[in-house]
């Protein structure tokens, strides 16, 4: 599908167009956008021309996942360091947001055959303790993965913040989870409308794609840590179909 997205939008005049696959929640203010760029098939990061990320009044205007959007690629990057100068991608200006959107369903399938082997196979190896990626480290920053949903499960830790238990093909993890549908669906139905969905498609036999990502780097509580530590996260998670929630 990602092949017949590229014939329908084209680049033309150095307009690329990118699919989106995740929003992550960065603040009330702030939200991060990751996406397909349809012309390479890379999944990159468009940041703001100033390595901004974007408003999240951006997301009631359509910037959900499986919404095709639009904008030059700057021709000069100013890298921001690695992890994330791999995916990262200033623009020329404001994401546009086009009117084509793919559904839950049809996302799942066009991002299915992009997915990961495992979350070491994501970030090359270089998982410490497996939870986090030194700053500084030159490998990916955003991937995914494909896992059977009766084996995720959704919880909160005492400090109220959604994570998931999954285990790829060699490993369990316990990851925090920054996907903005999730946080949203939280507030407005609680924990047990999200962790109830993920049962649901567990019952069904239905399979979870998550996108992986990791967060910006930090020195820990005491800015002790150097070099700062970037701890993984869920960024996406999506159904093979509508969750409901």
């Amino acid at each position: 599908m990602l092949a017949d997205l590229k014939r329908r939008f084209p680049e033309r005049n150095g307009i690329r167009h990118f699919l989106v696959t995740e929003v992550t929640y960065m603040s009330d203010y702030e939200v991060c956008v990751a996406a397909i760029d349809l012309e390479t098939s890379q999944i990159v990061r468009p940041l703001q021309w100033n390595r901004k990320h974007w408003p999240s009044q951006m997301v009631a205007k359509g910037l959900v996942p499986g919404r095709v959007v639009r904008q030059r690629i700057r021709s000069q990057q100013n890298a921001r360091g690695y992890p994330h100068h791999t995916e990262d991608k200033q623009l020329e200006g404001a994401l546009e947001i086009t009117e084509f959107a793919l559904g839950e369903d049809d996302l799942f399938r066009t991002l299915v055959p992009v997915v990961d082997q495992s979350i070491s196979d994501i970030f090359e190896s270089n998982v410490v303790d497996g939870k986090y990626v030194l700053d500084g480290t030159k490998c990916r920053s955003l991937g995914s993965l494909l896992v059977k949903a009766a084996f995720v499960l959704f919880e909160e830790n005492r400090y109220h913040r959604p994570r998931l238990r999954i285990r790829d093909s060699s490993q369990a993890y316990d990851f925090p989870i920054t996907d903005l549908r999730v946080r949203n669906a939280l507030d407005h139905a609680g924990s047990k409308a999200v962790a109830g969905a993920i049962d649901n498609a567990g019952r069904r036999g239905e399979k979870l794609l998550l996108r992986i990502g990791l967060a910006h780097g930090w020195d820990g509580e005491d800015k002790g840590w150097n070099p700062k530590r970037c701890y993984i996260q869920v960024n996406g998670l999506i159904f093979q179909a509508k969750p409901g929630f």
